[in-house]
Parts: structure tokens; sequence; C-alpha cells
């Protein structure tokens, strides 16, 4: 039931006031708003901060790199919003795909080195 009209038998009633209810159990997440996470990638493009508030400050952020060269590429495209995501998805992913591959050839040409026998002393 909307809770600032009760008497409609619907969460929301539409109203400008009136706001959807929140599940029971579940917290509000901000990286499940699309708005919250756009906001935080672009701190991240161009502090250097990184995305997942890691202790290691020594270390660059990897991603901040490649969202500023994204998003200054889409802007001077002139893409929505949306298409700032897709883009740094897609790159994001091929960013991935490729560093497995180097991970998987790197192991490939990693010696197999067998375990020594455990043969009891005699």
């Amino acid at each position: 039931m909307c809770q600032c009209t009760p008497g409609i038998k619907t969460p929301f009633c539409g109203k400008g006031t009136c706001q959807w209810p929140t599940p029971l159990g579940k917290r509000y997440d901000p990286l499940n708003d699309p708005r919250e996470v756009r906001k935080l990638l672009t701190n991240a493009a161009y502090t250097g901060e990184r995305i997942d508030n890691g202790k290691q400050s020594n270390r660059l952020s990897m991603a901040s790199g490649l969202v500023r060269t994204v998003r200054d590429m889409a802007q001077h495209a002139g893409l929505s919003g949306e298409d700032h995501m897709t883009m740094l998805a897609y790159h994001a992913l091929m960013g991935y795909e490729k560093c497995m591959d180097m991970m998987l050839d790197q192991e490939m040409l990693s010696p197999f080195t067998a375990k020594p026998s455990q043969e009891p002393k005699s």
C-alpha cells in the first residue's frame, strides 16, 4: 500500500512527494544506481583515486586512465551518458580479455615442475 495515500492498494501512487517503498531486508546500495556509478567513475578518472577504495595508495588506479580516455573520446564525439557507459564497458571488457590472454600465455610458457617423489627412506 502507498504510504502517502493509504487508500490506494499499489506501492506507489505517482504523486510528486511519493517514494517507492524500500524492500524489506534490502538496503540501498549506491553501486546499483547508475548515477552513483557514473559519479564514482568520473571521480576516479580525474582524481586518480582507486574505484575499489583500496588501501594500496602507492599504486596508481589503472582504471583512471581508461575511464578518462573513454570519457574524453565520448564527449568529443557527442555521445550520450548511456553511450559513454557502453563504450567504457566495451573497452574495460577488451582490457580484461587481453589481461586474461596474457596471464594464460604466461602460464603456458612457465615450465612444468613435477613434485619430488614421496618414497619412504629406508
